[in-house]
């Protein structure tokens, strides 16, 4: 019998990255979006997963693609990333995940590949000047945490600057939604209840 599955994968310091083993693992994404969609009355089976556990997960997505279950992607902060970068290696095998959502995406390097998904949700924060110089890979993210280091002190919210330094990703043209958000970067659980509202409100099914 088919499933419906949704994965969660974490950012930096979510679950096991190196970042993990230095301050400990949040689990950001299983206690705020995950739990949340736990506990809605739906038959969404959910895991989690860290950013860094992309290849594991990229083999357990083809896998349940190929017995016929409907599945769906949901990423935070680098976690958001890997999530693009799984559903851009499925476009090129000719799979497709059901709905992919990104919350607050982070990479180094942009990913403007096509991706394999029937709907695309991206929730980002609103793009400043620092962060508009840190989509420059490499160079640009030097630059922007070197302005970031002199405003932290002054931030509302340290998770911000973390996330400016990693190369926040913004607006992005392939998604089929975008939704700004006003929250914190570390709110996964605020900006994933965004983007079911934000299918809601196309008439889309949140799984």
């Amino acid at each position: 019998m088919a499933r419906i599955l949704e994965y969660f994968v974490g950012g930096g310091a979510d679950k096991g990255d190196l970042l993990s083993k230095v301050v400990g693992a949040t689990n950001n994404i299983k206690l705020h979006a995950q739990a949340y969609r736990d506990q809605q009355k739906t038959p969404v089976i959910t895991d989690h997963y860290g950013h860094e556990e992309y290849t594991q997960l990229l083999i357990r997505i083809q896998a349940d693609l190929k017995r016929g279950d409907t599945v769906n992607l949901t990423g935070h902060s680098w976690g958001g990333g890997a999530a693009i970068r799984i559903a851009q290696k499925l476009k090129q095998q000719g799979q497709s995940v059901n709905i992919l959502i990104t919350l607050d995406p982070v990479s180094l390097l942009p990913l403007t590949s096509p991706v394999g998904a029937r709907i695309w949700v991206n929730v980002y924060q609103k793009q400043t000047l620092v962060d508009a110089i840190a989509t420059v890979p490499v160079v640009g993210n030097a630059v922007a945490g070197i302005a970031s280091a002199f405003s932290a002190p002054f931030a509302d919210d340290a998770s911000d600057t973390i996330a400016t330094l990693g190369g926040q990703l913004g607006y992005q043209n392939k998604a089929n939604i975008n939704k700004e958000t006003t929250v914190g970067h570390a709110e996964s659980g605020l900006m994933y209840i965004e983007a079911l509202n934000a299918l809601t409100a196309k008439g889309e099914r949140s799984y």
